[in-house]
């Protein structure tokens, strides 16, 4: 099979990115890794972690109730934790609730069949 392309060097990422492609799947272990460095940071963080599948994490975190400002608090805890990861970030419809983040990594590999 050939790829055309004019620049060597972008055929060439695209088959370094084709063979890295599992890498991608977060494992149990980089998940408690990642809790632990928010944990770290933000001790009153509660977390509920579940892998739903195929590398697919729910996370929900609660934390901040002391705070005075106790979104800024959490905006901050959920950046330690995904770390620059892609991920989905579900906020509350009413926003009256600051202290709870619900947090999907790899949203797009979950089976809804």
């Amino acid at each position: 099979m050939y790829l055309f392309s004019s620049n060597r060097k972008q055929l060439y990422i695209f088959a370094r990115n084709l063979q890295n492609i599992d890498s991608l799947v977060m494992t149990q272990e980089e998940v408690n890794r990642k809790i632990a460095n928010v944990k770290e940071c933000f001790p009153d963080v509660v977390f509920r972690c579940q892998e739903l599948d195929n590398g697919s994490f729910i996370c929900i975190m609660r934390g901040g109730l002391m705070q005075d400002d106790p979104s800024d608090y959490m905006n901050n805890a959920v950046s330690v934790l995904v770390d620059h990861e892609l991920h989905n970030e579900f906020i509350e419809k009413f926003l009256d609730n600051p202290w709870v983040r619900i947090i999907i990594f790899d949203f797009n590999s979950i089976n809804l069949t």
